[in-house]
C-alpha cells in the first residue's frame, strides 16, 4: 500500500477488536523499522505493520485524535513543533538547545535521527563561526544526498553553502561591470553553466546526485552593479517524479552585508512568496512598496506576504512556520 502525502494524518485500517472511538486521544508506539519504509507501531498493546512518508525512530511515542471513517481510523496527530521536539530529546536523552537546532534541520529534511548523526552535526557546528541554525540545515541537505559529512571533500562544499559563493575567484581580478537587466540575466546564465558544466566544481556532485525525497539544487553566483559587488545562492528543491520546481529559494548578499532571501513555495496551483532580511532599516521600505509589488504580482498568481520577516525565521532552506510535523503512516493487519 502506498502511502500519499496528508500532514498530520495516520490512516489506519484496523481489526474490530481495536477498541478506538472517534475523539478519543491515544498514543501510538513505535516498535521497530522492518524494511525500508515499513514499520511496525503499536495501537493499544496491539501491533500493526504500518508504511510512513518518512522515517520514524524506535521508541518513539505520537499523541493522535482518533476519528472513525468506515472500516478505517483517521489518526490526527496533535502534537505541536515545540512538544514532538520535546519528546524526542526526551526519549534521545538531550537538552541543549544545539541540539535542538540539528534535530529540526534533520526532520526537516526527512532524515533517520541518531545519536551519531547528532554528534557528527554537532562536532562541524562547534567549530564552525557561521550561523548554526543554517549550518545546521546546509548538513541535513548535505546529508540527504549520502554525502558523508565526515569526508575530506566536505568542507568545499560547506564553503559554498555557507559563504564563498564561487570557489575559483580571483580577488585581484576586476569583476565585469553589470549595468543593465539584461546584462544580469546573461551573468547568471553563465555562471549556472560554469557551476553545472565545470567538472572540478565542489557543487557538481551534490547537485547531480539524488537523495530520496528531496532533492535540493544549489546554484551560486557573484556580479557587480553600479560599483557594488553582490553574490549569493539559488536553490531549487526538485520534484524528479513530476518534474518540477517546487521550492525556489533566491539568495542574495551585498558588500555591505545586507542579505536578502526570497523564498517561493507551490500551494495549489498559486505560489506564495516570504521575503527575509537581516537589516531591520529596509523594513519601512518594504512596507511602503509592498501592496503596489502585490498587485503587480497577484495577476501572475503569486502571493506575496505583506510582511519583510527576520532572516532569524529562515534556514536557508524553510521557513520556521513549515511544517516539521509528521506525515501519514497507513497501516494494514
Amino acid at each position: 500500500m502506498k502511502s500519499q502525502n496528508i500532514s498530520n494524518v495516520l490512516q489506519v485500517i484496523a481489526r474490530p477488536e481495536v477498541n478506538l472511538k472517534s475523539g478519543d486521544f491515544v498514543y501510538i508506539n513505535v516498535v521497530k523499522k522492518l524494511f525500508k519504509n515499513k514499520w511496525a507501531v503499536s495501537v493499544k498493546g496491539r501491533v500493526f505493520s504500518a508504511y510512513s512518508d518518512i522515517d520514524l525512530i524506535p521508541g518513539q511515542k505520537i499523541k493522535v485524535l482518533v476519528n472513525n471513517s468506515g472500516n478505517k481510523l483517521l489518526l490526527h496527530v496533535t502534537e505541536t513543533k515545540t512538544e514532538l521536539l520535546n519528546n524526542i530529546m526526551k526519549q534521545m536523552g538531550t537538552t541543549d538547545n544545539l541540539s535542538r537546532l540539528i534535530l529540526t534541520s534533520l526532520i526537516r529534511s526527512k532524515i533517520p535521527i541518531s545519536s551519531e548523526i547528532i554528534s557528527k552535526i554537532k562536532h562541524h557546528l562547534l567549530k564552525s563561526k557561521k550561523n548554526h541554525k543554517r549550518a545546521a540545515r546546509n548538513l541535513a541537505v548535505i546529508l540527504k544526498k549520502n554525502i558523508d559529512i565526515s569526508g575530506e571533500g566536505i568542507d568545499s562544499i560547506l564553503n559554498i553553502f555557507e559563504s564563498d559563493p564561487n570557489p575559483h575567484k580571483d580577488n585581484n581580478k576586476q569583476k565585469e561591470e553589470l549595468k543593465h537587466q539584461n546584462d544580469i540575466k546573461k551573468a547568471l546564465k553563465k555562471q549556472i553553466e560554469k557551476t553545472t558544466e565545470t567538472g572540478d566544481h565542489p557543487l557538481q556532485l551534490f547537485n547531480h546526485l539524488n537523495g530520496k525525497e528531496e532533492n535540493w539544487i544549489v546554484l551560486p553566483y557573484n556580479f557587480n552593479i553600479d560599483g557594488l559587488e553582490y553574490n549569493g545562492k539559488i536553490k531549487m528543491l526538485y520534484d524528479f517524479y513530476n518534474k518540477k520546481i517546487i521550492k525556489f529559494v533566491f539568495s542574495v548578499k551585498s558588500m555591505y552585508n545586507t542579505e536578502w532571501d526570497i523564498y517561493c513555495r507551490e500551494n495549489n496551483n498559486n505560489t506564495n512568496v516570504s521575503i527575509f532580511c537581516n537589516n531591520s532599516v529596509y523594513k519601512k521600505i518594504f512596507d511602503k512598496k509592498c501592496s503596489r509589488l502585490e498587485l503587480s504580482l497577484k495577476h501572475m498568481d503569486i502571493q506575496i506576504d505583506a510582511d519583510l520577516h527576520t532572516d532569524s525565521e529562515f534556514d536557508g532552506f524553510s521557513p520556521d512556520w513549515d511544517d516539521i510535523s509528521l506525515k501519514k503512516i497507513d497501516t494494514f493487519t
